[in-house]
């Protein structure tokens, strides 16, 4: 009986300390917890701001180094056509034909030149 007793103290001990508890924690709602975390709350709003603008800044960057590599794509494929097209002016088939196109009167030879000293 005596044990019982204690046991029935110590858990309505335990119950009054609980609702105390309960009773002392601030709610969200309440103006003692804004008071209290305030500066929490701003430092908080500064980093998600700082967080928003950086994320913007990365995507804008990311976005414009693919325009440029579109542009440098494209710039490389110009240049090798170009490439082709000068390349392709100067080979010997281009230049007979211009030749006989021209009715200037040249004689092939097969022998290579020979340079004179």
């Amino acid at each position: 009986m005596m044990e019982t007793k204690k046991l029935t103290e110590k858990i309505s001990d335990v119950a009054d300390s609980m609702s105390e508890a309960i009773e002392s924690y601030d709610t969200p709602f309440s103006r003692s917890f804004y008071k209290k975390h305030f500066g929490k709350m701003i430092i908080l709003g500064i980093l998600l701001m700082s967080y928003i603008d950086l994320r913007y800044e990365y995507e804008s960057a990311i976005y414009e180094l693919g325009k440029l590599k579109t542009q440098l794509d494209e710039v490389r494929y110009t240049s090798i056509a170009r490439w082709g097209e000068l390349t392709g002016k100067n080979k010997p088939e281009v230049v007979r034909l211009k030749v006989a196109e021209s009715d200037i009167e040249l004689i092939p030879t097969d022998e290579p030149p020979i340079l004179v000293k």
